[in-house]
């Protein structure tokens, strides 16, 4: 299923295929009314909006030129012309480029051009195929842009299915050995469980928790706070992160050891108290990761403080894109605080897009910076 884009860059939900069971869905349970400027909104939010992807049928796709680089997808982008997204989903099952590029397109472009969809069977194959840490292939970041890419063509189910398949299949040296990007990857399960059916969640999560259990059973008591820096990307201590919120992120998220537990492990805390704590012990400094507006569901309006003081200190994305990538991923937050945060983004290289977003949600806005001690004189001229 697609979603279609409507007026000012704003996605429709409705067909997202990453919310294909949002009736019946697990994290529907938080569920927040109001959060978003309406109920489809509301329901992303709940499933974990922005980390999914919104297949688009509209836009047309800038596929690549055969002997230019390997496409990828943006790292932040939340809607995807589904013939880039199918193309990038294949990519990630050919044999990748060893010597002559020419000679390896010619030989994989027919796999390349297909068009029929992506099935779930493909879809698990893939994964099974890329989700192995000895598979020898480099994968690249933006392989977690393309999961999400992969569950906007197949659904959640599949997805969930394939990443507890491949936890399944790693060996007790796999699980415990560091690995930085695979823990990366692995730790999008914890949004695609947000997204299956309640009955799928629970029979999903006690495989997993057999799997977090293989190592957790290694030691003689409870299982131990991290007590090195480097072992937060151990994969079992990912595990541990999604299946076990706030105890999880305490013993075994990224800056657990040295008691600073970072933005990205509270991820999947459903405790505001706790999320909030962890933006703040870091006294603005967003250690080099990219922005997160989850967090703002999951923290509330302290969250959106803390932001406004970090639009400047973010690297990831580049200075060139972060004003783009900040309106797209806040746009739907109905809090009052977006109205000060959204200002700030009046003065970026996305004042053009800030704007729109004001004369958008006008109602909305307008009462509110005329509270704000601040000059709004050029947003309120906008919408005049």
């Amino acid at each position: 299923m697609a979603a279609k884009k409507k007026a000012r860059g704003e996605l429709d939900f409705s067909n997202a295929a990453a919310l294909q069971h949002a009736d019946v869905a697990f994290g529907r349970r938080y569920l927040k009314p109001g959060f978003g400027f309406n109920e489809a909104q509301d329901v992303a939010w709940a499933l974990g909006w922005p980390h999914f992807t919104v297949i688009d049928d509209v836009t047309k796709p800038k596929l690549p030129e055969w002997q230019g680089k390997l496409f990828m997808l943006p790292d932040f982008a939340l809607s995807v012309p589904r013939a880039e997204a199918t193309f990038a989903v294949r990519l990630l099952s050919l044999p990748r480029v060893r010597r002559d590029y020419k000679e390896w397109v010619e030989k994989v472009r027919p796999q390349l051009e297909r068009t029929d969809p992506v099935s779930a069977d493909e879809a698990l194959e893939i994964l099974e195929i890329n989700l192995n840490p000895d598979c020898g292939f480099y994968l690249q970041q933006h392989f977690r842009r393309t999961l999400f890419a992969m569950e906007g063509l197949v659904g959640p189910s599949a997805m969930a299915e394939g990443v507890t398949r491949a936890f399944e299949r790693l060996s007790l040296e796999q699980l415990t050995t560091r690995n930085v990007e695979f823990a990366r990857f692995f730790s999008t399960l914890g949004f695609f469980l947000l997204r299956v059916p309640e009955t799928e969640h629970a029979s999903l999560t006690e495989r997993l928790e057999a799997v977090f259990q293989r190592v957790a059973s290694t030691f003689s008591g409870d299982v131990p706070p991290l007590d090195q820096v480097e072992n937060h990307s151990q994969l079992w201590r990912v595990l541990d992160v999604i299946l076990h919120g706030k105890l999880g992120a305490k013993r075994s998220g990224d800056g657990a050891a040295r008691g600073k537990v970072t933005r990205a492990s509270s991820l999947f805390c459903h405790d505001q108290e706790f999320v909030v704590a962890c933006a703040k012990q870091w006294e603005g400094d967003p250690q080099g990761s990219p922005p997160f507006s989850r967090l703002v569901f999951l923290g509330g309006e302290e969250i959106l403080e803390c932001e406004r003081e970090w639009v400047e200190r973010y690297v990831d994305p580049d200075r060139k894109t972060l004003g783009q990538v900040l309106v797209a991923h806040y746009a739907n937050i109905r809090l009052p605080g977006i109205v000060p945060f959204m200002l700030r983004l009046v003065d970026s290289t996305a004042k053009k897009s800030a704007l729109a977003w004001f004369a958008t949600h006008a109602d909305f806005a307008k009462p509110l910076l005329e509270d704000l001690d601040a000059d709004v004189s050029e947003v309120l001229a906008h919408l005049a």
